[in-house]
C-alpha cells in the first residue's frame, strides 16, 4: 500500500514539475535574449514611452535577471531533498531566494508594472503580484526559525506567486485564441494566474498537512 501511495505521489509530482521545467526554459531563454539590448526584441518596441524613463529601463534589465533567479532557486530547495541537500545549503538558498525577491524582484516588477499594457487594472494586478511575493517571502523568512509548518506554507506560496508568471503567459495565449479583446485579455489573465496558483498553492499545503495528521512520514516535505 506504501508504496503505491509513493507511485501514485511520484506521478503527481512530475505532472507539476515538468510543466513548470517546460515552461520555466522558454521564458528564461527568452529572457535572456533582452541581454543582447536590442530594443526592436519582444516586448520592447511596445514601450516607447517606457524606454525614455531611465529608471524603467534599469528595473527592466534588473528583474528579468533577479526573476529568473526567482523561478530557479526553490526549484533546487524543492527538488534538491532527492539528493540529500544540507539544511545548511537550504538556508543559504533560501535567504537568496527571499532577499532577491524583497531587494530586486519585487520592487522593480512594481515599478515596472506602471507602464504595463491592459490598462489600470492590469497595472493594479502586477502591483499587487509584487505586494504578494514580498508579504509571503518575508513571512517564510520569518517563520524559519520559529515554525517549520508556517515557513513550508509561505514560502508555498510565495512560489506560486512567483511562478504566476507561467501562468499569465498560458491563460494570455488561450484568451487570444478566444479572441478576448486585448486589454480584458491581459487583465483577466493577470488576475486569474494569481488566483488560480494561490488556489494550487492551497491544495498543496492542504494535501502536507494532511499526511502530517495522518501521521505518514513527511521527511521528503520538512527536510527541504
Amino acid at each position: 500500500m506504501q508504496s503505491r501511495v509513493k507511485y501514485i505521489e511520484g506521478l503527481l509530482e512530475t505532472s507539476i514539475w515538468l510543466p513548470i521545467l517546460f515552461l520555466s526554459s522558454l521564458l528564461i531563454h527568452n529572457g535572456l535574449l533582452y541581454y543582447k539590448f536590442d530594443i526592436s526584441y519582444g516586448i520592447l518596441p511596445e514601450k516607447q514611452i517606457a524606454l525614455k524613463d531611465d529608471l524603467w529601463v534599469v528595473c527592466f534589465y534588473i528583474h528579468v535577471i533577479t526573476g529568473i533567479c526567482c523561478l530557479l532557486i526553490p526549484m533546487v530547495n524543492l527538488i534538491g531533498r532527492h539528493f540529500k541537500l544540507s539544511t545548511r545549503w537550504h538556508q543559504i538558498i533560501g535567504l537568496f531566494y527571499v532577499w532577491n525577491n524583497l531587494i530586486f524582484v519585487a520592487p522593480t516588477g512594481m515599478y515596472i508594472a506602471t507602464y504595463s499594457k491592459g490598462g489600470w487594472w492590469a497595472e493594479v494586478g502586477f502591483i499587487f503580484q509584487g505586494a504578494l511575493l514580498m508579504f509571503f517571502s518575508y513571512f517564510g523568512l520569518k517563520y524559519s526559525t520559529i515554525s517549520i509548518s508556517k515557513h513550508v506554507k509561505f514560502m508555498i506560496r510565495s512560489y506560486a506567486i512567483a511562478l504566476s508568471v507561467l501562468t499569465f503567459r498560458v491563460l494570455h495565449i488561450i484568451f487570444i485564441v478566444m479572441k478576448l479583446p486585448y486589454n480584458d485579455n491581459y487583465a483577466l489573465s493577470q488576475w486569474l494566474s494569481i488566483t488560480l496558483n494561490l488556489f494550487m498553492a492551497e491544495l498543496i499545503i492542504t494535501y502536507i498537512m494532511a499526511k502530517q495528521i495522518l501521521n505518514i512520514p513527511l521527511i521528503r516535505y520538512t527536510n527541504i
